[in-house]
């Protein structure tokens, strides 16, 4: 089975906290959350949970598989990754990273991805400061700091685990 990227730009992205539940309940708690929250008709959810946090990446599964058809490929012999599962985590704090096929606005904790944004051209000023106050409080940098560099993905040999 050949494995394809689903590109950022076709991805929603939402962290979930779990830490008042008990630890056996995270899990199948995230999943219910995701499917509640799921933003697409015929969603694809990907889930990580580590301690006391979960993340959900969704794509639309109509759309990509009729993209996968036209693209001459067998939908049910192609597994399928969120892009951002296969990049290096990053440093904790807020970066803008320059992805397959736009900038998505990453911010990390603990060596986990905590929020993300997607832009198809690299955001102005008022966009990433929009960004930033969407980023957990504990997480939050300086809003004086301004915007970063964009920097490359740095791809990995597998998805990362949670």
């Amino acid at each position: 089975m050949r494995t394809a990227l689903v590109a950022r730009s076709l991805l929603r992205v939402r962290a979930f906290a779990l830490g008042a539940l008990p630890v056996r309940e995270r899990l199948p708690s995230l999943r219910a959350q995701a499917i509640g929250w799921a933003p697409f008709s015929d969603p694809r959810i990907v889930l990580a949970q580590r301690g006391e946090s979960g993340l959900a990446l969704a794509w639309d599964g109509g759309l990509v598989e009729r993209r996968l058809r036209d693209a001459g490929c067998d939908p049910g012999s192609v597994r399928l990754l969120p892009e951002p599962m296969m990049c290096e985590a990053r440093p904790d704090g807020t970066h803008l990273v320059l992805g397959a096929d736009g900038f998505e606005g990453q911010c990390w904790a603990s060596g986990w991805l905590v929020a993300s944004r997607w832009w198809p051209a690299a955001p102005d000023a008022p966009a990433w400061q929009e960004f930033i106050r969407s980023v957990p409080s504990a997480a939050a940098p300086d809003p004086a700091c301004g915007m970063p560099a964009p920097q490359r993905q740095v791809e990995r040999a597998g998805p990362w685990q949670a």
